[in-house]
Order: structure tokens, then C-alpha cells, then sequence
């Protein structure tokens, strides 16, 4: 049923980016931008986002048959660190083992709060010898920076990602980089050149494809972005949309913060004390007569698994969230005894995906045209339902839903975003459930729906975790 997809859709022209866009807030003045289209708005209203290009059918396909490109997390937050303490200090904060890690090397850095909950999670690069990048761990990773004296300097600044997946996302990046890029393994980043700027190619993804980021300075994403399409044309690239990019991550196994869970660190009281001493008025708004509710009002907290809203439903430990790997044991780290409780407990919990069964899907689906009953709420075609809009904010409210999982009659956990598959058409799920369920095969049930709607008990299967079939990661440890 693929045979003529990479010909489905005429090449992409990129004569329709225009520059100049200004968003003031990460001042990032060269992103690719869209005159017409459906978006959201990201990073306040300065920053337009496309939900999809063409479809979020074709798009979600590509990073399985030919390459998908993505560069809506451009501009990311980075932070250097550097100085004879600089590995102390990363030894201190992250859950990692920092001693054994080559440069050139990416590591899946993840730092907790006192309580164990992941408070921020994102590759950290080794550059040298006591030097290090670490993306999308800023501010908070500052904030711990600042709780002791360290011989090292910590500044945070912002580079450009353009994220590539698929069989031929290789083969694009060499032609335009003009050299072979074979020699970079999993996990592992050099140097080169694309459209004669200097970029760093990273082989690493979030759809568990072979997959590449590339990352370079803010002024130069413009014309990167251009040559890459203009490469990949011929070899079916395309673009994609918010919507499916939420969608990767599922079929990774990927948890990813402000999708499936929110980062602990807004209930650092440390740590809001330190965002109001140390940022600008326009981001101390945020915390204006109440703390971190300021910060949440950009959330809609959806789904059926709580009857009354507490925030720390939403945090999980990184054993929860089949993270587990990343953690080396045999050092201190910030969280480390809150984990050590939490393995001892008996009541402990791992990320699964399951797979929704078809005849309750289509029970659903049938619901809506029959007149005689109230339909049951509705299972929308994407899977990331579209963002509401708020005039407060300029901006759309993220979606971090949770579901109620059941086994008979017995709670056993929670449940994150729906994804509806194309390529495997299946709808798919990642969920944190009891241990004592996570086998393969085992059948639950979802409660689907929203308070006050008709919702409907789902069936569905445990299955494989990572759900992507060709996984990258697979055997590796971080």
C-alpha cells in the first residue's frame, strides 16, 4: 500500500519560508514560517508552528518509509559547562554514570528533585575534557549550579535542532554535508558543514528509526533547513507537523515531558525562588500571587484519571517511566535515596505500550451516528487532539491527559496520550502500570473519555515496548 509514496506529494518548495519572523523571547529571528497553514502558537504568539503540512497520515509514515524532518523545538534551550569541576558537578545532579562517557558521546541526562521525580530529562553532549552541553535542561539545571561552588563556568544560550528519521535520512545529510557520515555511531556527534555553515550531526531520535540531529547556531538554521530539503526531495522527505511529532514519541518509547508526564521542578520552592530572583519581569509573571500555578495554566489536564486535580499526579521517577537504564547506582546523586525507598516498596510501577482493541474502536467511532444513545467521546483522527486556544495566553494549552487502567475491577495505573498509527494501523498508548501486569499479552482496559462525557472501558493488550519494530536503542545503555 506504499508503493508510490514518496511520489504522493510534489516536492516541498522552500521558496515559501520567509525570514525575519521575530520571537523576542529566545531571539531566534530565522525560522522557517508558513504564509498560510493551520498552527498553534508556541513560544507565546511570535512563534508559528504548523500542526501538519500535508496530512498527519503521510507525515506519520515517514520516518518508516522514507525521512522526515522537524524543526519545531528550534530554538533549544543549551547549556555549557565547563571547568575543572564541571564533571563533579554533573556527577552530583545527574542520575547518570558521568565517568564513563567518551567525547564525542551523548548521554540521556536526567536530574531529580529531592523526592526522586524527574525534573528534567535531555541529551547532554561531551565536547571535551570537562566540558559538556546539556539541552533542554535549562533553567533548572542552572538553578543547581548555583547551590554550590563549583570551579566551572555555567552560562545557558540557545542553538538550533533540525530532527531527521528514516531509512533515508542518512543518505540525505551526506549529500548535503558532502561527505560520508557512517562513521558516527548511536549516540555519538562530530563536526561538519552544510550549506557552508558548521553544524554538529548527532545520530540519535526520538522515533527509534535511524535518526539524526543536527544543531548549529540560531542564524544559520534558515539556510541548513533549506539545503536539507532541497536534498531530500528526491528522496521523499517531509516535513512534519506538531501533531505528528507528538506522535513519534509514542512509537519510540519515548516519555517526554508536558506530553505524557509534567517536570517536578515547579514545585521546587528552591527553585522558584531563584526563577524570581534571577529572570525578567515578563517570566516572573508566571509566578505572580501563587507560585507554580502560573506555569500550569498553559496545560489542559485532561482524561479520566483523577476525580479532583493535584499536580503530583503528574510526576513519575525515571524507573516509572522506563528510564531505569540511564541510572548508575554506584554514585550520589540528587533523588537518589527518594529511588532506593521507591525499589524497596511493594508497590512499584514500569512504562508499557498497549494497543487498543479494534471492535472497541469502532464501537466509538459507531456511537456518533447513532441517534437512540449519547455517543461515547470521541476518538478524533490525530492522535494529539487539537490544542485549545486561549486569547489570555496567545497561545494553545499543551494536553497532558491520563487515563484510568483497569484489570477487572482493580485500578493498576495511568495511562498517557492516545496515538493513532498509520503505518501500523493501530492506536497505541503509553501507560505506567502495576509490574505485577506488565507482561506481554496481558488484557486491560482504558477508561477513554473526558468527566462528564460518556466514556468506555477499551480493551488493550500489553505489548512491546519500545512499539517501533527497528529500534536503534535496543541493547544500549545509557
Amino acid at each position: 500500500m506504499y508503493e508510490n509514496y514518496k511520489d504522493i506529494y510534489p516536492p516541498i518548495d522552500v521558496s515559501v519560508y520567509e525570514k525575519n519572523v521575530p520571537t523576542p523571547m529566545q531571539g531566534f529571528d530565522f525560522i522557517p514560517c508558513l504564509d498560510d497553514g493551520i498552527f498553534i502558537g508556541y513560544y507565546h504568539d511570535q512563534h508559528k508552528l504548523p500542526l501538519y503540512y500535508t496530512d498527519w497520515r503521510n507525515e506519520a509514515c515517514s520516518w518508516h518509509l522514507t525521512c522526515s524532518i522537524y524543526w519545531g523545538i528550534s530554538p533549544s534551550p543549551v547549556t555549557f559547562l565547563k571547568g575543572p569541576d564541571a564533571t563533579d558537578f554533573l556527577r552530583d545532579v545527574l542520575v547518570n554514570n558521568v565517568d564513563k562517557w567518551e567525547v564525542g558521546q551523548q548521554k540521556h541526562g536526567i536530574t531529580l528533585t529531592e523526592d526522586g521525580y524527574v525534573a528534567t530529562h535531555g541529551i547532554c553532549l561531551k565536547t571535551g575534557e570537562n566540558e559538556y552541553e546539556l539541552w533542554w535542561h535549562a533553567p533548572y539545571i542552572d538553578y543547581l549550579f548555583s547551590l554550590k561552588n563549583y570551579n566551572a563556568a555555567c552560562e545557558s544560550g540557545v542553538k538550533f535542532t533540525i530532527q531527521m528519521s528514516g531509512p533515508n535520512s542518512e543518505k540525505i545529510i551526506e549529500e548535503a554535508a558532502g561527505e560520508s557520515i557512517a562513521d558516527i555511531a548511536y549516540v555519538h556527534f562530530r563536526s561538519s558543514q552544510i550549506a557552508g555553515h558548521n553544524v554538529r550531526i548527532l545520530r540519535f531520535g526520538m522515533t527509534g528509526n535511524l535518526g539524526f540531529e543536527i544543531h548549529g547556531e540560531v542564524e544559520d538554521m534558515l539556510d541548513v533547513y533549506k539545503k536539507l530539503i532541497e536534498t531530500g526531495n528526491k528522496y521523499g522527505i517531509r516535513e512534519i507537523g506538531f501533531h505528528t511529532y507528538c506522535m513519534n514519541h509514542n512509537e519510540g518509547g519515548y516519555p517526554n515531558a508536558s506530553e505524557h508526564f509534567m517536570s517536578a521542578s515547579i514545585t521546587d520552592k528552591g527553585f522558584q525562588n531563584w526563577q524570581r530572583n534571577n529572570f525578567e519581569n515578563e517570566y516572573n509573571s508566571a509566578f505572580d500571587g501563587g507560585g507554580f500555578e502560573g506555569q500550569l495554566e498553559s496545560f489542559d489536564f485532561c482524561g479520566t484519571a483523577y476525580d479532583e486535580f493535584a499536580i503530583e499526579n503528574y510526576f513519575f521517577n525515571p524507573i516509572e517511566l522506563g528510564l531505569g537504564y540511564c541510572i548508575n547506582w554506584k554514585h550520589d546523586f540528587r533523588g537518589k535515596q527518594a529511588l532506593l525507598d521507591y525499589k524497596a516498596s511493594d508497590h512499584t510501577r514500569n512504562i508499557v505500550t498497549l494497543e487498543w482493541n479494534v471492535e472497541d474502536i469502532i464501537d466509538v467511532y459507531r456511537s456518533q451516528w447513532e441517534l437512540e444513545v449519547e455517543p461515547y467521546f470521541p476518538i478524533d483522527d490525530m492522535s494529539y487532539t487539537p490544542p485549545k486556544y486561549t486569547e489570555k495566553l496567545k497561545a494553545a494549552l499543551m494536553k497532558c491527559p491520563q487515563y484510568k487502567v483497569y484489570k477487572g475491577d482493580k485500578e493498576v495505573g495511568v495511562a498517557f496520550m492516545h496515538t493513532h498509527s498509520p503505518y501500523y494501523r493501530r492506536i497505541i498508548q503509553l501507560a505506567v502500570i502495576d509490574d505485577d501486569q506488565r507482561e506481554q499479552g496481558n488484557e486491560l482496559e482504558v477508561l477513554w473519555g473526558e468527566k462528564g462525557m460518556r466514556c468506555k472501558r477499551i480493551r488493550a493488550l500489553v505489548t512491546r515496548f519500545p512499539y517501533n519494530k527497528c529500534h536503534e536503542r535496543t541493547g544500549y545503555s545509557l
